[in-house]
């Protein structure tokens, strides 16, 4: 027999997932590990992505820089 390894994306898709399984009466396992696992929406981690590269180019600031630049906002 083969083994499907699936991805879903959403909880939605999970949830499809396992109730097309269960009405198949295929027999599965279910990492539970990722269990509320926050799916991101692609606009974040689109930004998440920009701001690591930013990182690695050094463009980035000191929680004390960034304190001390703003605390007479504070």
């Amino acid at each position: 027999m083969n083994t499907f390894i699936v991805h879903p994306k959403t909880i939605a898709q999970q949830e499809a997932v396992r109730a097309a399984l269960e009405a198949l009466n295929v027999d599965f396992e279910s990492d539970e590990s990722e269990q509320g696992v926050c799916i991101l929406p692609p606009n974040v981690v689109e930004q998440v992505k920009k701001s690591e590269e930013q990182f690695k180019e050094g463009k980035w600031y000191s929680h004390q820089e960034v304190m001390s630049e703003y605390s007479k906002y504070l």
